[in-house]
């Protein structure tokens, strides 16, 4: 089906930067330029975001699980409710609000490790690099 929705973010992009063209230089065309970029970087990851959002959940879910020593039950039962409601794997909102859900249970996992809790804290570390990495959105992503 053509436009794709890439190509129709593109195509909105070069409009802006004609756009730019005809306004010279100062804060409208920076913000234009910018504006163009944003699209053009839109363009390239959005199609990425549903698999990469599908990963981050399963990874942060496991992690959250594995933290289950150094965490309280409640939190381990907010994961399992996450987890049990049902979704539709391709409604892209519902998967981004089961992230938000699980990002906010490991912010409180976090909260509430003790001191001790060295291992667990390494585990957390590598799972926020690892999400860094992945981000389809910050244009470095290596996956």
């Amino acid at each position: 089906m053509h436009p794709t929705i890439d190509e129709q973010l593109e195509g909105i992009a070069r409009l802006i930067e004609r756009s730019v063209e005809t306004t010279g230089d100062g804060p409208e065309s920076e913000r234009l330029r910018t504006a163009a970029g944003t699209l053009r970087r839109v363009s390239k990851s959005w199609a990425l975001m549903l698999p990469y959002l599908t990963w981050d959940n399963e990874a942060t879910a496991s992690l959250i699980e594995n933290l289950h020593i150094d965490i309280s039950k409640d939190l381990l039962d907010q994961v399992h409710t996450i987890d049990s409601t049902p979704m539709d794997p391709l409604d892209f909102v519902a998967v981004h609000d089961r992230n938000n859900a699980l990002r906010g249970v490991l912010a409180h996992a976090i909260q509430s490790l003790p001191a001790s809790a060295g291992t667990a804290r390494a585990a957390i570390a590598s799972h926020v690099r690892e999400r860094i990495a992945r981000d389809p959105s910050s244009g470095r992503s290596r996956r």
